[in-house]
Protein backbone atom coordinates (compact mmCIF):
# COMPACT_ATOMS: atom_id res chain seq x y z
CA UNK A 1 0.00 0.00 0.00
CA UNK A 2 2.82 2.39 0.80
CA UNK A 3 4.33 1.87 -2.65
CA UNK A 4 1.02 2.89 -4.26
CA UNK A 5 0.78 5.91 -1.94
CA UNK A 6 4.33 6.98 -2.84
CA UNK A 7 3.72 6.51 -6.55
CA UNK A 8 0.53 8.58 -6.45
CA UNK A 9 2.21 11.31 -4.37
CA UNK A 10 5.13 11.88 -6.77
CA UNK A 11 5.08 13.90 -9.96
CA UNK A 12 4.83 11.65 -12.99
CA UNK A 13 5.22 11.90 -16.76
CA UNK A 14 4.17 9.80 -19.75
CA UNK A 15 6.67 8.12 -22.05
CA UNK A 16 7.61 10.16 -25.09
CA UNK A 17 5.99 7.98 -27.73
CA UNK A 18 2.22 8.07 -28.05
CA UNK A 19 0.55 4.68 -27.59
CA UNK A 20 -1.03 2.82 -30.48
CA UNK A 21 -4.63 1.65 -30.35
CA UNK A 22 -4.94 -2.12 -30.74
CA UNK A 23 -8.03 -4.26 -31.14
CA UNK A 24 -8.40 -6.89 -28.43
CA UNK A 25 -9.90 -10.36 -28.90
CA UNK A 26 -13.14 -9.20 -27.24
CA UNK A 27 -13.52 -6.49 -29.91
CA UNK A 28 -12.65 -3.61 -27.60
CA UNK A 29 -9.92 -1.14 -28.42
CA UNK A 30 -7.03 -0.55 -26.02
CA UNK A 31 -4.03 1.74 -25.71
CA UNK A 32 -1.45 1.61 -22.94
CA UNK A 33 0.84 4.56 -22.16
CA UNK A 34 3.81 3.93 -19.80
CA UNK A 35 3.97 6.24 -16.76
CA UNK A 36 7.34 7.35 -15.36
CA UNK A 37 7.79 8.31 -11.73
CA UNK A 38 9.90 11.18 -10.40
CA UNK A 39 13.05 9.01 -10.74
CA UNK A 40 12.22 8.36 -14.44
CA UNK A 41 11.40 4.70 -13.76
CA UNK A 42 8.39 3.17 -15.53
CA UNK A 43 6.24 1.83 -12.71
CA UNK A 44 2.78 2.11 -14.16
CA UNK A 45 0.65 2.83 -17.19
CA UNK A 46 -2.45 4.62 -18.31
CA UNK A 47 -4.73 2.09 -19.97
CA UNK A 48 -7.43 3.39 -22.27
CA UNK A 49 -10.37 1.22 -23.34
CA UNK A 50 -13.09 1.84 -25.90
CA UNK A 51 -15.96 -0.55 -26.52
CA UNK A 52 -16.99 -0.34 -30.20
CA UNK A 53 -20.64 -0.64 -29.13
CA UNK A 54 -20.23 2.51 -27.01
CA UNK A 55 -17.40 4.54 -28.62
CA UNK A 56 -18.61 7.74 -26.97
CA UNK A 57 -17.88 6.35 -23.49
CA UNK A 58 -14.19 5.48 -23.08
CA UNK A 59 -12.44 4.49 -19.86
CA UNK A 60 -8.94 5.25 -18.60
CA UNK A 61 -7.23 3.44 -15.72
CA UNK A 62 -4.00 4.01 -13.85
CA UNK A 63 -2.24 0.68 -13.44
CA UNK A 64 0.57 0.41 -10.89
CA UNK A 65 2.64 -2.76 -10.81
CA UNK A 66 -0.16 -4.66 -12.54
CA UNK A 67 -3.02 -3.41 -10.33
CA UNK A 68 -5.74 -0.83 -10.95
CA UNK A 69 -5.35 2.07 -8.52
CA UNK A 70 -7.69 4.62 -10.12
CA UNK A 71 -10.14 4.68 -13.02
CA UNK A 72 -12.19 7.29 -14.84
CA UNK A 73 -15.35 6.00 -16.51
CA UNK A 74 -17.49 8.03 -18.87
CA UNK A 75 -21.13 7.05 -19.10
CA UNK A 76 -24.46 8.41 -20.33
CA UNK A 77 -26.14 10.82 -17.93
CA UNK A 78 -29.03 8.40 -17.35
CA UNK A 79 -26.75 5.66 -15.96
CA UNK A 80 -26.91 5.57 -12.15
CA UNK A 81 -24.33 3.65 -10.09
CA UNK A 82 -24.65 2.95 -6.37
CA UNK A 83 -21.72 3.21 -4.03
CA UNK A 84 -21.11 0.45 -1.49
CA UNK A 85 -22.19 1.21 2.10
CA UNK A 86 -18.57 1.33 3.31
CA UNK A 87 -17.69 4.18 0.89
CA UNK A 88 -17.64 7.01 3.43
CA UNK A 89 -17.16 10.42 1.87
CA UNK A 90 -18.72 9.30 -1.42
CA UNK A 91 -22.25 10.11 -2.54
CA UNK A 92 -24.71 7.23 -2.26
CA UNK A 93 -25.09 7.25 -6.06
CA UNK A 94 -23.34 8.81 -9.05
CA UNK A 95 -24.90 9.61 -12.41
CA UNK A 96 -22.94 9.37 -15.67
CA UNK A 97 -19.22 10.07 -15.54
CA UNK A 98 -17.40 9.01 -12.40
CA UNK A 99 -13.94 8.30 -11.01
CA UNK A 100 -12.78 5.48 -8.78
CA UNK A 101 -10.04 7.05 -6.65
CA UNK A 102 -7.34 5.31 -4.64
CA UNK A 103 -8.22 7.49 -1.66
CA UNK A 104 -11.84 6.26 -1.66
CA UNK A 105 -10.94 2.58 -2.15
CA UNK A 106 -7.65 2.21 -0.26
CA UNK A 107 -9.05 1.19 3.14
CA UNK A 108 -11.38 -1.41 1.61
CA UNK A 109 -8.50 -2.94 -0.38
CA UNK A 110 -6.28 -2.93 2.72
CA UNK A 111 -9.00 -4.53 4.87
CA UNK A 112 -10.10 -7.19 2.36
CA UNK A 113 -7.06 -7.65 0.09
CA UNK A 114 -9.51 -7.44 -2.85
CA UNK A 115 -8.14 -5.11 -5.52
CA UNK A 116 -11.52 -3.94 -6.78
CA UNK A 117 -12.31 -0.26 -7.21
CA UNK A 118 -15.94 0.00 -6.09
CA UNK A 119 -16.27 3.46 -4.52
CA UNK A 120 -16.97 6.32 -6.94
CA UNK A 121 -17.05 10.11 -7.06
CA UNK A 122 -19.03 12.14 -9.58
CA UNK A 123 -17.18 13.73 -12.52
CA UNK A 124 -18.61 16.59 -14.56
CA UNK A 125 -20.38 15.60 -17.79
CA UNK A 126 -18.08 17.87 -19.86
CA UNK A 127 -15.36 15.19 -19.56
CA UNK A 128 -16.33 13.21 -22.67
CA UNK A 129 -13.62 12.37 -25.16
CA UNK A 130 -10.17 10.87 -24.67
CA UNK A 131 -8.33 14.26 -24.71
CA UNK A 132 -10.70 15.64 -22.02
CA UNK A 133 -10.30 12.47 -19.98
CA UNK A 134 -6.53 12.52 -20.27
CA UNK A 135 -6.26 16.12 -19.08
CA UNK A 136 -8.70 15.61 -16.21
CA UNK A 137 -7.21 12.29 -15.10
CA UNK A 138 -3.59 13.49 -15.44
CA UNK A 139 -4.38 16.40 -13.13
CA UNK A 140 -6.12 14.02 -10.71
CA UNK A 141 -3.15 11.61 -10.47
CA UNK A 142 -0.26 14.12 -10.83
CA UNK A 143 0.90 13.37 -14.37
CA UNK A 144 2.52 16.31 -16.18
CA UNK A 145 1.52 16.39 -19.85
CA UNK A 146 3.73 17.89 -22.55
CA UNK A 147 3.36 18.93 -26.19
CA UNK A 148 1.45 16.53 -28.41
CA UNK A 149 0.33 14.43 -25.42
CA UNK A 150 -2.59 16.84 -25.02
CA UNK A 151 -3.91 15.79 -28.43
CA UNK A 152 -3.94 12.02 -27.89
CA UNK A 153 -7.33 10.70 -29.01
CA UNK A 154 -9.33 7.78 -30.27
CA UNK A 155 -10.57 8.33 -33.80
CA UNK A 156 -13.49 5.95 -34.37
CA UNK A 157 -13.42 6.25 -38.15
CA UNK A 158 -9.69 5.62 -38.37
CA UNK A 159 -9.36 3.19 -35.47
CA UNK A 160 -12.62 1.24 -35.80
CA UNK A 161 -12.85 1.12 -39.57
CA UNK A 162 -9.13 1.17 -40.39
CA UNK A 163 -9.51 4.23 -42.61
CA UNK A 164 -7.44 7.37 -42.65
CA UNK A 165 -8.83 10.19 -40.56
CA UNK A 166 -10.46 12.93 -42.56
Amino acid sequence: MERVDQFLACDKTLSDSEPVWIKLENGRWSASWPVRDDLDAVRGSLNFRVDPKYPDYPTVSLIFEGRHVSRLDTAPQHIVKRNPPWAFGCPSTVVGNHVHTWRDNRDFILRTDKWVLQARQQVEPAVKRVPHMLRWFADHIKICLYGNQYGFDFNPKRDLLGEEAE
